[in-house]
């Protein structure tokens, strides 16, 4: 369930990042249109004034374009600075949360490990102390028992040879009967706590893995997202360069022509006067 709502959270987080990189395009193809627009019927009111008033156009036709040239680069020059700012902030603060989540998995990666020794440690030492103090257990019991039959048989000491032998025989079947019973417990015992164990470390190896695939997979959504970024600013970047080179070659294509057809006329209106002279 975890994973299906961090999917979906990273999901949304994408559509929203493609609506708004989708909205800034048409924004900046709108705004590069409209300059391309007011652009061409400018050119078209300087062009049809230029026939009457060409001197005094000149001038002002010079600053004019000054002027917007001088704007245009600086909001690019504004434009390629925040870009170049963004990407810096993005990279420093990619190199920060892989420094952050590197530390993080290496405190985790210590902590873990200290408290898994530490309680490997203690359920060592506790099943230790459990095996010493059967063992002392057993021990006082048999030494118990070998005291009373002692004795017992200090008492009986006195009687036939034959009933010597018969208490002696019961007492070993009585210890060694008493001893697999004991040896049988402590085998159940020592077969449970071994399974105790390697359950409890199967959990925490499964927990451990487990957050650090939830990590790894975190780490990739980022640097797919940074890179799809990256790419979208360099389109948009090209795409105004390649605008832009447009829009000045045809200004330029302009402005040649009407120059080179003003002289044509002039050169036209000396011939003829000069024709008119010799005639």
């Amino acid at each position: 369930w975890l994973l299906r709502v961090k999917w979906t959270r990273a999901r949304e987080a994408r559509e929203e990042a493609e609506r708004v990189a989708a909205e800034a395009a048409k924004a900046k193809a709108e705004e590069n249109a409209a300059v391309f627009i007011q652009s061409r019927v400018r050119g078209a009111a300087a062009r049809n004034r230029y026939a009457k008033e060409r001197a005094a156009i000149i001038s002002v036709q010079m600053c004019a374009r000054r002027w917007v040239l001088r704007r245009k680069w600086r909001r690019l020059e504004a434009a390629r600075l925040e870009a170049a700012r963004i990407a810096a902030e993005e990279e420093e603060a990619a190199r920060e949360a892989q420094a952050q989540l590197h530390a993080a998995t290496f405190i985790q990666s210590h902590i873990r490990g200290k408290l898994a020794r530490g309680q490997y440690s203690a359920e060592r030492a506790a099943v230790i102390r459990a095996q010493m103090a059967v063992r002392r257990w057993l021990l006082r019991v048999k030494w118990t028992r070998a005291r009373e039959a002692r004795e017992e048989a200090e008492r009986v000491a006195a009687e036939a040879a034959k009933a010597k032998a018969e208490e002696n025989a019961a007492v070993f079947i009585q210890s060694r009967v008493r001893g697999a019973a004991a040896r049988n417990r402590y085998a159940k015992e020592r077969a449970a706590i071994i399974s105790v164990q390697m359950c409890a470390r199967r959990w925490v190896l499964r927990r451990k893995w487990r957050r650090l695939e939830a990590a790894r997979l975190e780490a990739a959504r980022i640097a797919a997202e940074e890179e799809e970024a990256a790419r979208e600013a360099q389109a948009q970047l090209h795409a105004a360069t390649f605008i832009q080179s447009h829009i000045r070659g045809k200004l330029a294509r302009g402005q040649y022509s009407a120059e080179r057809a003003a002289v044509i006329r002039a050169q036209m209106a000396v011939r003829r006067w000069l024709l008119r002279v010799k005639w």
